[in-house]
């Protein structure tokens, strides 16, 4: 496997989870990933997976190239699975010209920010189709747009949702510490896990946050994650005057117990793969209020797990943070149904099933 994913976030969350689970007695599993990412190199090795940590950039990729080279030569992988639309601008090319046979690329997300290089990004998307010998898609949406845009044929592609452990959110209420974070026992808590990023929509998050503590003073905000954007929101915070009821609590190995002292998550992204911030708190039996994007619409269900808000639209998203805030059996009946609804469709289990089926079928092709 390769991915390209600087700092830990979801995609590392789902290398760790597809490389941890698969059966080791049918796969051996490598991954590369950047050199930096210490937590997933961590979590790899914790898991008795080889980590190749590798001096890897969005664009320049010269050196990386050169590793995984090497790589595919000592070990002649019968699959390379590339993860990461930055690392699939490359690495597919790579693995095809050194000759492994079997190529499996999951995007999570085909959206750039430059949206000027739009097109020829997705000119260099369908050339690199050609090297693709199974594309798995997040979600319908994305499937649906990588067709329709002809990037690559339906034949290949395959949509496998990212699924997650429930059992670590199997947790009592208020198991975070509360006085450690100066949150008033009287304090409902809202909270968004993700990078601090364009992304991700933590300026949107603020300005919700204002409106909401207009009408609801007693209300703490929480922003679980580091980014790009971390000192430019924390200085926003401060312009809108609400940095008292903000607490930006960078990279967490505890989000379970936060999710647990949490009352609503919410995620405010402009685009989406398929967040795990979703199906956590689905685990945690928390309601969510989430913008209306691919992913996240197939996650949520409107009205019954929580609410879905367009894209940018920062008084809708306030609007529905304050409908339950205002309303705790609201709370309670949509986190039991994301809860079911979680175990109906994304647990871990059901997605390395999936992709384990995936590999079979391309092996036992390349085997006939």
């Amino acid at each position: 496997m390769l991915v390209y994913e600087p700092h830990h976030s979801g995609q590392g969350r789902h290398i760790l989870s597809l490389a941890g689970g698969l059966d080791k007695s049918k796969y051996e599993v490598r991954v590369m990933c950047p050199a930096g990412n210490k937590e997933t190199i961590e979590g790899l090795e914790k898991l008795g997976i080889m980590a190749i940590p590798t001096p890897m950039h969005k664009l320049r990729n010269s050196k990386a190239a050169c590793r995984l080279i090497a790589v595919i030569r000592d070990s002649r992988p019968h699959i390379l699975h590339v993860h990461s639309q930055e690392a699939g601008l490359w690495a597919r090319a790579v693995g095809w010209l050194t000759g492994v046979k079997m190529i499996v690329y999951t995007p999570h997300t085909v959206k750039i920010r430059q949206k000027r290089w739009q097109g020829a990004y997705e000119m260099w998307e369908r050339l690199m189709g050609l090297f693709t010998h199974r594309l798995i898609a997040l979600n319908d949406g994305q499937r649906q747009e990588l067709i329709r845009k002809r990037i690559i044929s339906a034949r290949k592609t395959v949509v496998i949702y990212n699924g997650i452990a429930s059992t670590p959110f199997e947790i009592l209420s208020g198991a975070l510490n509360r006085n450690s974070l100066a949150i008033l026992s009287s304090h409902k808590i809202i909270t968004q896990i993700g990078r601090l990023s364009v992304q991700k929509g933590t300026r949107y998050f603020l300005e919700a946050a204002k409106m909401v503590l207009e009408e609801r003073p007693e209300t703490t905000f929480l922003l679980v994650g580091e980014g790009p954007l971390a000192e430019e929101m924390r200085l926003y915070a401060e312009t809108l005057g609400i940095s008292p009821q903000v607490r930006f609590l960078g990279w967490r190995d505890d989000v379970p117990a936060i999710l647990a002292a949490t009352d609503i998550c919410v995620l405010a992204s402009l685009w989406e793969g398929l967040p795990y911030t979703l199906l956590e708190a689905m685990a945690a039996r928390k309601p969510v209020v989430a913008t209306d994007t691919d992913g996240s619409r197939e996650v949520v269900e409107e009205g019954r797990t929580g609410f879905l808000v367009p894209p940018g639209d920062v008084p809708a998203l306030a609007e529905k943070i304050l409908v339950l805030l205002g309303d705790g059996e609201l709370r309670r009946e949509m986190g039991k149904e994301g809860r079911e609804r979680l175990e109906k469709h994304f647990l871990v289990e059901v997605m390395i099933e999936k992709v384990e089926e995936v590999y079979d079928e391309l092996i036992s092709k390349k085997l006939a």
